[in-house]
């Protein structure tokens, strides 16, 4: 009997050990993961069981009243194209409007992650992917200085972030060339559940422009959002 009790209480410290580790290894962490904090203007929106009106609902709203819109699926990319209703020439199309992608939580096989915390949201990437969309960009602007002079500034800001050599770091420009282009995770601390899927849009009209992402959460709901103001040369 007395061994039977000791078995038991031996099995119980057992698994609570395992259930130690197992709650401080939930997200995946290791001690070579970077973390950062940054500055954002994204914040928790009004939950109305549904999301917020877009890019693509304004679009459909103020710009067919000038417009026949006309919206074509490229793989998991939606592109609007806008041709003015008394144009002549039937074959006239204004370049791409809008494009609008939904992308979600993707597995991260990576030894070392970057890790920013957006406010509310928690965001995970590989630290390699993160460095190689830089370089990748760097490269391509080699004809384009402005391009190359964006990209090559953005890499270094980041560096110098993580090195503790800058303290504020903006960072809504950045997750949005993030989240658009590389592979992520992210996890809203509020309500401590991972975030089903964020839709990103970019718009392009004449001398203005900009961009978007909305996060959602299973039940479809908006979570966040934010909407970026760009200017086209």
């Amino acid at each position: 009997m007395k061994y039977l009790h000791l078995c038991t209480i031996l099995l119980a410290i057992l698994l609570a050990i395992l259930f130690s580790s197992c709650g401080h290894n939930e997200d995946n962490r290791n001690s070579q993961d970077i973390e950062l904090n940054c500055t954002s203007d994204l914040k928790y929106i009004k939950r109305n069981g549904r999301v917020d009106s877009t890019m693509i609902d304004y679009i459909k709203a103020d710009w067919s009243k000038r417009h026949k819109i006309e919206f074509i699926a490229i793989n998991d990319t939606l592109f609007a194209y806008g041709s003015k209703l008394n144009e002549k020439d039937k074959n006239y199309r204004l370049s791409p409007y809008v494009t609008s992608i939904i992308k979600q939580n993707s597995k991260l096989v990576c030894s070392k992650k970057l890790i920013i915390h957006q406010n509310e949201i928690k965001y995970s990437f590989c630290y390699s992917d993160v460095i190689d969309f830089f370089d990748k960009n760097i490269k391509k602007g080699e004809k384009d200085i402005k391009i190359y002079l964006m990209y090559t500034k953005g890499k270094e800001k980041l560096q110098n972030h993580i090195a503790d050599k800058e303290s504020i770091f903006y960072c809504d420009y950045i997750m949005y060339e993030l989240l658009m282009n590389l592979s992520y995770r992210a996890y809203d601390k509020y309500t401590k559940m991972e975030i089903s899927k964020i839709i990103l849009s970019d718009y392009y009209a004449g001398w203005s422009g900009g961009s978007e992402y909305y996060l959602l959460d299973k039940k479809n709901d908006t979570i966040s959002y934010k909407f970026i103001n760009r200017w086209v040369n």
